[in-house]
């Protein structure tokens, strides 16, 4: 069976990258992947809203597109495979078009547009990886099946952005990818689906988000399973008080990614 499917996710971002390709891969019916300037921006200010300004009729890929043409043009050259590959990694709307899936980036993913458009589309379900802006409940409640978001994080005890520099500051010995029902509020709603992965012997940040990706692609194939099984149920709350984890500033994302060198590779 063939769930069609909405994928919303940061129009820039390896992770939602990784997940819409493995959607396609499991044989989801991705109808539309959407991003929004909102979550990429919703927390700058200053110069970066005036840059902002300007770019923020274009996308991610068609920005990264003209600048490689004006190298290529340049130097004379056809596009360099690096250049390829470079946004075959990071940019959504690239990857989509491959996958032969319509891609949009409004301002806001709560756009009057953007939801008239997907009620024409009739989901079954709306999957979120990698994207802060909180959709309102209009937009939840679309989807047949329902609207779930991938938290690389264990949830209510990671709740916020960047999960995986907080699973790291605190210490955790693993990497957790959990499932949850979307709601209004911030990583709220019943855990359906987790999956766990070890961090020990990582000797980078790049073995920590590494893992952290394997443990969502783990995580949205279990989810998967579990669709076709008819056995998508609610997994036991956990007793643990709720925390919520702000946006670390400059400082804790680079200790994050210092102290992954060394904390994990004592663990081997």
């Amino acid at each position: 069976m063939r769930f069609k499917t909405v994928f919303i996710g940061n129009s820039t971002s390896v992770y939602s990258v990784a997940f819409l390709k493995e959607l396609n891969r499991l044989g989801f019916d991705v109808r539309l992947a959407a991003s929004s300037r909102k979550n990429i921006f919703n927390r700058r200010k200053g110069i970066l809203s005036k840059i902002w300004a300007v770019v923020s009729n274009f996308t991610a890929g068609e920005i990264a597109t003209a600048i490689c043409s004006k190298l290529a043009a340049a130097s004379r050259i056809k596009e360099s495979s690096w250049a390829v590959k470079w946004r075959e990694k990071y940019f959504l709307d690239t990857v989509a078009a491959r996958l032969g899936c319509a891609c949009c980036c409004c301002n806001s993913i709560n756009d009057a547009e953007l939801l008239e458009k997907i009620r024409i589309i009739g989901p079954d379900l709306i999957l979120l990886h990698s994207f802060s802006e909180i959709l309102e409940k209009e937009l939840i409640d679309i989807p047949k099946i329902g609207c779930y978001n991938f938290h690389p994080g264990k949830l209510p005890e990671n709740r916020g952005p960047n999960p995986i520099e907080w699973t790291v500051l605190t210490k955790q010995k693993s990497i957790v990818t959990d499932c949850h029902q979307l709601t209004t509020k911030i990583d709220d709603g019943d855990v359906f689906v987790r999956e766990e992965l070890s961090l020990s012997g990582a000797r980078s940040w790049s073995d920590v988000t590494r893992q952290a990706r394997a443990s969502t692609i783990k995580c949205l194939n279990s989810f998967h399973d579990a669709l076709l099984c008819g056995k998508l149920r609610p997994l036991p709350k956990d007793k643990i008080l709720k925390r919520y984890n702000p946006r670390p500033g400059v400082f804790l994302k680079y200790k994050a990614h210092i102290l992954a060198r060394f904390i994990y590779r004592r663990t081997e």
